[in-house]
């Protein structure tokens, strides 16, 4: 959750801070690109593990052995708290609010998929261990305090404040929903850790008012609610909160639920092959400070610092840097998808897929999947694996799964989107403007294609197997199996390269 003590600890690390013995340079202590303005507080330990970064290329470096070169730290507890604690011990006055009128669900992002979710609470607090400790039970219970209580005791749980999830559950050839009970709250230890740090306390109590029943706000065992005569009566969100880019962390129960269903369906090892990557301490639990051996989030913010700095400076940097940040994720997932031989970004893509995976099975269509005879997915149903990977690489590079659907923002579309504006006067976009286009203007090119217009001067390369929709070979994009060209494209006959 963004909240108090994530406001702070992040916010508080300042983005312009040089080294000691390296002032007149432009490398940051805390912050990437190395730029006379970065951006990304990405040097922070956003994760346990920690890559070494080379801020020349944005890449991570090995050691003589081929292995990369990571340091084990406290993560993001340790960074938030390293910080709050320092300033607290200068004796500065801290009041902590915390504005719940709209919440917002499943991105903070500009991404279009944010949630806006009117919870009409604003709350505030002297401690901000206690305060984000209250907003997170607020958020993570939907079930009752009486009924959760026995949940609790019967199930051995380390809290009652638990809600509703999907769970996956084989019924046949299929993969179905049913309802289970999580809480993030079973695997996230900030507020203990914070607590043990002297940040704040976890224990608190509730005063406030109710406008809309002009009754007075209360808590009893920490479960918010207002009093009527004499009544408590409980305040419980009706929403599902929780992030696709955490979603292994956020609904454990429901996406290992899939994985071992279709384990059992299909003979996959998904499951194990997930506790691998993430269980590190072996307890069958995949806490929120197991985030993959790999420490990507480092690597991961140079690269968006890199991409921002281009979206910034350059004339077509929306384009030129929105395909460099997403490509990022694909390239350096597999080996021989790069001639450097990178491999560390291939612990994001399963958490990708599952995400991807959770949004198939809620489509309002039933669809036939692939690779499994008589299986179908959506409304409810699940996909298979190889289903979902299918529909991940597509969907990634094409924005679709047909070739009349391919989108201009797509990565093969900013590519031809680029090509037009720079060096095509936008005749098929029909504007220079990088932020406006034509939405046909991907149709228009193809149909002018087959009537044997000559093609726009920029090349997609991609790997084997991923140049064809529909049984259709896409304009401009080439399969092959170099790596120094796989996932990137050449223009204006290889004189600009992405």
């Amino acid at each position: 959750m963004t909240n108090a003590i994530k406001n702070l600890g992040i916010g508080l690390y300042p983005t312009l801070c040089a080294f000691e013995d390296k002032k007149d340079n432009q490398t940051w202590k805390y912050s990437y690109p190395a730029q006379t303005l970065p951006t990304y507080k990405g040097k922070l330990p956003h994760s346990p593990w920690m890559l070494k970064i080379d801020e020349s290329t944005n890449l991570p470096v090995k050691d003589e052995n081929g292995e990369y070169i990571a340091t084990k730290t406290a993560g993001m507890p340790g960074t938030q708290s390293d910080i709050i604690r320092a300033v607290q011990s200068q004796k500065v006055f801290m009041v902590h609010v915390s504005d719940a009128i709209d919440m917002v669900n499943i991105s903070h992002n500009p991404d279009g998929r944010a949630v806006r979710v009117p919870e009409g609470y604003v709350w505030s607090s002297l401690d901000c261990v206690a305060l984000d400790l209250f907003c997170a039970r607020y958020c993570f219970k939907t079930i009752p305090m009486a009924p959760a209580l026995k949940l609790k005791e019967k199930n051995g749980w380390s809290t009652e404040f638990v809600h509703q999830v999907p769970v996956a559950k084989v019924e046949g050839n299929n993969i179905i929903t049913v309802e289970g009970v999580d809480s993030p709250l079973f695997r996230y230890h900030l507020y203990r850790y914070a607590e043990k740090r002297g940040v704040g306390q976890q224990k608190y109590y509730v005063v406030g008012w109710d406008k809309l029943t002009e009754t007075p706000l209360a808590s009893l065992g920490g479960h918010l609610g207002r009093v009527e005569n004499a009544n408590f009566y409980e305040l419980i969100t009706k929403t599902m909160y929780y992030n696709p880019s955490t979603i292994l962390h956020d609904l454990q129960k429901t996406i290992l639920s899939y994985i071992q269903a279709n384990d059992a369906l299909t003979g996959s090892s998904l499951y194990k092959e997930f506790m691998d990557i993430f269980d590190e301490n072996h307890d069958g639990i995949i806490d929120y400070d197991e985030m993959g051996r790999n420490g990507i989030e480092t690597t991961q913010f140079s690269h968006l610092a890199y991409a921002l700095d281009i979206q910034i400076k350059h004339k077509y940097g929306m384009l030129k840097g929105g395909f460099k940040e997403s490509i990022y994720f694909l390239k350096y997932s597999n080996q021989n998808w790069n001639e450097q031989k990178h491999d560390f970004t291939k612990e994001k893509l399963p958490i990708f897929m599952a995400a991807a995976a959770f949004d198939l099975s809620r489509l309002e269509n039933v669809n036939e999947d692939l690779f499994v005879k008589g299986m179908t997915y959506g409304r409810g149903r699940w996909p298979s694996w190889q289903m979902v990977n299918h529909i991940f690489l597509n969907s990634f590079l094409y924005g679709s799964l047909s070739f009349g659907g391919i989108s201009p923002w797509s990565l093969c579309g900013k590519a031809f989107q680029y090509a037009d504006k720079a060096f095509n006067a936008g005749g098929y976009t029909g504007n220079m403007d990088q932020n406006i286009t034509d939405p046909d203007a991907l149709s228009k090119y193809f149909d002018a294609i087959s009537k044997g217009a000559d093609p726009l001067s920029f090349t997609f390369y991609v790997p084997v197997g991923l140049g064809r929709l529909d049984n259709n070979q896409i304009p401009n994009v080439e399969e092959t199996t170099d790596p120094q060209k796989i996932f990137t494209v050449h223009f204006d006959e290889g004189q600009e390269v992405w």
